[in-house]
């Protein structure tokens, strides 16, 4: 009676086997998109992700299935804790963006440097572009360059750093040597400022030190509302508001203590100019704050 129980789980399993060998070669699925799919919908413990897979779907068995989790973790596709989907990153095509640096090197044509700088400051947007030899390096020199003092090229030449830091900072891992180097051009950034006030440079430098989350930028800024005329501060509330007070910037987050503190001189002020500046801010943080 035992050797005929052997025998029939002998063959039980036999078959197991084999149905589940004509199952993987008729499905022919790629089981690391098959995992990747299923925490794209959600994180998941090892035990969750083995019931989908194999339990479920029957797509492999328990041995090959941990075996493509492993695979995954090791190449960081996936992380382990509840193991979930990691965000791929977009890197920047390094033949177009040398090649879009070396032109912008060789050529004093004021045409072709707007048409190069608006590739550039394209090529920065969304993508990993920091860690590309001589980028930064460029883009920090060309601040301080009389060759590329045309404000659309300065304006695109900005816009491409601004969009480096966002990057940075909005990684799973942000490189904190990467943020602090661009955080030291503030400086330069505050004297440019002060020659592009009626230009959208001004726009894109104020978006810039909404980036920073330096308290220096917090002070630039102020500095510039009271400095402003009437009209050119009707002209950049909106963009100055954003990068005080919008989420996608840091600096509200990081310093709202000092951006309330210096609103409130502004109010307190007799200048009606100045009060009325401050009072408006005010506004706006509240409008801005109440959807952060």
């Amino acid at each position: 009676m035992k050797n005929a129980d052997n025998e029939n789980f002998s063959q039980q399993k036999n078959v197991n086997t084999h149905d589940m060998r004509k199952i993987l070669k008729s499905k022919r699925v790629d089981i690391d998109v098959i995992i990747k799919e299923i925490l794209a919908r959600g994180e998941k413990t090892a035990v969750q992700l083995r019931k989908e897979v194999v339990d479920s779907q029957r797509i492999c068995s328990t041995a090959t299935f941990y075996k493509h989790l492993k695979k995954l973790v090791k190449n960081g596709e996936i992380k382990k804790s509840g193991y979930r989907l990691v965000k791929m990153e977009k890197e920047v095509d390094p033949k177009e963006i040398s090649e879009c640096i070396r032109k912008l090197k060789e050529t004093d044509h004021k045409d072709l440097l707007r048409i190069r700088s608006e590739d550039l400051r394209r090529l920065c947007d969304g993508k990993r572009v920091a860690h590309r030899p001589n980028v930064l390096s460029f883009l920090e020199s060309s601040l301080r360059d009389p060759k590329f003092k045309d404000p659309e090229v300065l304006f695109n030449l900005i816009g491409s750093i601004r969009r480096i830091l966002a990057y940075e900072r909005k990684r799973d891992t942000p490189k904190r040597g990467i943020i602090n180097r661009i955080n030291e051009n503030i400086e330069q950034m505050k004297q440019i400022m002060k020659k592009q006030r009626d230009h959208p440079v001004l726009g894109e430098i104020l978006y810039f030190l909404g980036e920073t989350g330096e308290e220096k930028a917090v002070r630039i800024i102020f500095d510039l509302v009271v400095e402003l005329s009437d009209k050119e501060f009707e002209n950049t509330k909106d963009t100055i508001a954003r990068s005080l007070f919008s989420p996608e910037c840091t600096l509200y987050r990081k310093h709202s203590k000092l951006i309330n503190s210096k609103i409130d001189e502004m109010i307190t002020n007799r200048i009606p100019s100045i009060n009325k500046r401050g009072k408006e801010l005010a506004q706006e943080k509240q409008h801005r704050r109440a959807y952060a």
